[in-house]
């Protein structure tokens, strides 16, 4: 997916856009559970990446979202 893209802009705009889309699934009951299954895994890989600004986003995703990182 978008997560595993070559170029690192498109990377940090996918940890950029998962805060509203949180948001977003957690009004929900049926998509809630989406949070822990996908979105903060992914986000933590992001955390990870080789780009500064892709750790950036991610961490500040995160951190909004309301699971920083330790």
């Amino acid at each position: 997916g978008l997560v595993n893209d070559p170029i690192p802009n498109i990377r940090f705009n996918v940890a950029k856009s998962l805060e509203p889309l949180t948001e977003a699934l957690r009004k929900n009951p049926d998509t809630a559970a989406l949070e822990e299954s996908i979105i903060k895994p992914t986000l933590q890989r992001l955390e990870e990446d080789p780009d500064s600004d892709v750790r950036f986003f991610a961490h500040r995703s995160l951190t909004a979202i309301g699971t920083p990182s330790t």
